[in-house]
C-alpha cells in the first residue's frame, strides 16, 4: 500500500486484492 498502483490494470487489481487481505490478516 506504500506505492500507488493504477487499479484499472490486472497488476493493479491483484495488488488491490493483496492489500485487502493484508488488512484483514496481516
Amino acid at each position: 500500500m506504500s506505492q500507488v498502483t493504477p487499479y484499472n490494470t490486472d497488476a493493479g487489481k491483484k495488488k488491490e486484492v493483496e492489500d485487502m487481505f493484508d488488512n484483514i490478516a496481516p
